[in-house]
């Protein structure tokens, strides 16, 4: 038969219950705006910023990217560039993606046709490991 805790070591435990969810109240508010930061920066930036998976599939677009693809951000999300791209622009973007899934940072000039119309973009790319699941 278990021993009954004391009212004491009852009260302790309440305590420390207490200061736990004081602490995670704290985190979570601290992740709130951590979030709403990275939000406020990616929606005003005037460069297309995006997030891929090892699969290729867009997983986050901002605001710009959305307008320079001349689609809605439903029709980038969970796209690869082939679905996204022409061929040759597809291509580009792969070999760059290639390049990066292999450990490579990223950072030139590359020239692009979306939509017919040519753009050269300064392309900055990176893999975040620890993101990945």
């Amino acid at each position: 038969m278990a021993i009954k805790p004391t009212y004491e070591e009852l009260e302790q435990r309440v305590q420390a219950l207490e200061r736990e969810v004081l602490e995670r109240r704290r985190v979570d508010k601290a992740l709130r705006q951590s979030e709403e930061r990275l939000r406020t920066i990616t929606d005003t930036a005037l460069d297309a910023i995006f997030c891929k998976d090892l699969n290729r599939r867009y997983t986050f677009v901002n605001p710009a990217m959305v307008r320079l693809m001349g689609c809605s951000e439903a029709d980038l999300l969970g796209k690869v560039p082939d679905e996204v791209f022409d061929p040759q622009g597809a291509a580009i973007v792969n070999e760059v993606d290639d390049r990066t899934y292999k450990g490579e940072s990223i950072s030139e000039v590359r020239s692009l046709s979306i939509g017919g119309t040519p753009y050269t973009f300064h392309t900055i790319q990176y893999a975040n490991h620890r993101l990945q699941p």
